[in-house]
């Protein structure tokens, strides 16, 4: 938009403070793949073609990645024995008593396995 008014191309920080769960999901993102080897990503298991799940094990911390896509249909995924690090519906809050979730339709969720 080189071409394009100040107006046009103006930041609207408004929008930041409307959307702030958003911007934190987005800056947790950030950290994540900054902090996180990828090199040591599996896959999981696939359900049904209507969410992903994928496994990183560090030498420190393991990780579960779950994306569930728009289709309705109920899947539901043990977490026991981990912790939110990030829930892009924010149903979950990372003080959150986890077991057996119920994934929602376009939901995300990185958990973080606790350690003994």
């Amino acid at each position: 938009s080189y071409n394009s008014s100040y107006e046009e191309n103006e930041i609207n920080y408004e929008l930041k403070h409307q959307n702030i769960d958003m911007f934190n999901n987005y800056q947790k993102l950030i950290s994540f793949k900054k902090n996180v080897n990828f090199n040591n990503i599996k896959f999981r298991k696939e359900y049904h073609r209507t969410a992903l799940v994928y496994d990183i094990k560090e030498q420190e911390s393991e990780y579960l990645i779950i994306h569930k896509n728009g289709v309705n249909k109920e899947i539901t995924i043990d977490l026991t024995g981990y912790e939110i690090y990030l829930d892009t519906l924010n149903i979950y809050d990372n003080n959150s008593k986890l077991g057996i979730i119920k994934l929602q339709q376009y939901q995300s969720i990185i958990a973080r396995k606790i350690s003994n």
